[in-house]
């Protein structure tokens, strides 16, 4: 697979054109320095400016569509205390609504159990988001007697699956700021008030996203506002998200299928001679929560470049993903840079290739 030469690599300020909007000044300093958790990734480094300027853009846009009159933090939590108290008279049609919906968004299998509550978790660790089917199958090995040589060998694999995880974040992205339009006319027949409100929380969580930096909140123990999660248990074919809101339930049990699809790559022992210690350990790296934000800054413009060269809809993309979660990381990291800096050169051409 080929991989253009590299154009000129601009600062995220110069990649915002007129937009005068300025996220917090250590996010800049990261991405432009490429000082950011991913930094030795081989797509993430590539120009991690550009990547995460294309999404702040698309958040300023719709910041200002959607919250002519600006607004701040504490307007996103006042509304989503609100949205609450709306939707808590209608909770079980809202969550059966919310299955619904993603079902068919992305033709999920009637085998596949889906299960979502309009329900608030205090942290992630409330709901174990990775797949628990080898946490009992401990050989006796601990995942800190690994030694530096065999975390070496391992780091491809928790390479490929930082990648696989911003995918996974950037689809839930893009549909948690819209898919509640799919059911409008359902959603207006329980409160005619909710898309409006549904609209401007996503607007504005999805701005100020950008102006706090929450790496020195972990740093010192504190944690973010959750507002939902969500557990994938492949072995029982079952996905479980939690959400505060309607909105946020379509994004958790978004994350959970694009997670589940992506199992598909995980390494194992017979096939790759990882046992589950070391894939613990994979998973330890590659899914820390304090760099979640990082997925949400670099995502977004990555699923965007899937749906656009692969010309599809988000039903149709789910075969890719799983081919994409079964190429090695090398493969991978060529594939997602052709398909997001070089669309017509070589993107479109290697998603035809994968497509078959």
């Amino acid at each position: 697979m080929a991989v253009a030469e590299l154009r000129e690599v601009r600062d995220f300020r110069e990649n915002l054109g007129d937009i005068n909007d300025t996220p917090d000044r250590t996010i800049v300093e990261k991405l432009n320095g490429n000082e950011h958790p991913f930094f030795e990734n081989e797509f993430f480094s590539n120009n991690p400016s550009a990547l995460a300027a294309d999404e702040f853009k698309r958040c300023v846009e719709l910041y200002r569509r959607r919250c002519p009159q600006g607004g701040n933090p504490m307007t996103a939590m006042m509304l989503m205390q609100e949205v609450m108290r709306m939707e808590d008279s209608d909770k079980e049609e809202l969550q059966d609504l919310a299955i619904e919906l993603v079902r068919e968004m992305y033709n999920v299998p009637e085998e596949i159990d889906l299960n979502a509550l309009l329900e608030q978790k205090n942290s992630p660790q409330d709901v174990d988001d990775s797949d628990d089917d080898d946490d009992d199958d401990d050989d006796g090995e601990e995942v800190e007697d690994l030694s530096d040589e065999r975390k070496l060998e391992l780091k491809d694999f928790i390479e490929k699956r930082r990648i696989l995880n911003s995918v996974v974040h950037g689809c839930a992205v893009h549909q948690w700021t819209s898919a509640y339009y799919l059911v409008q006319e359902r959603l207006n027949e329980i409160n005619p008030d909710l898309i409006g409100k549904y609209n401007e929380i996503a607007a504005l969580v999805n701005y100020f996203n950008w102006m706090i930096y929450f790496e020195p909140m972990f740093d010192m123990g504190q944690m973010p506002m959750v507002q939902g999660v969500n557990k994938v248990t492949v072995s029982e074919q079952k996905i479980e998200a939690y959400g505060i809101n309607f909105p946020v339930l379509i994004h958790e049990l978004s994350k959970g299928i694009i997670d589940y699809i992506t199992t598909a790559g995980v390494p194992n022992l017979e096939d790759d001679g990882v046992n589950p210690q070391e894939l613990q350990y994979i998973y330890d790296e590659a899914d820390k929560y304090s760099h979640e934000q990082w997925h949400y800054f670099f995502g977004p413009t990555l699923w965007r470049a899937l749906l656009e060269t692969a010309d599809v809809g988000s039903e149709d993309l789910i075969p890719i993903i799983r081919k994409m979660s079964e190429m090695n990381y090398e493969d991978l990291h060529e594939f997602c840079n052709n398909v997001v800096f070089y669309p017509e050169e070589l993107g479109i051409n290697a998603m035809n290739e994968l497509k078959g």
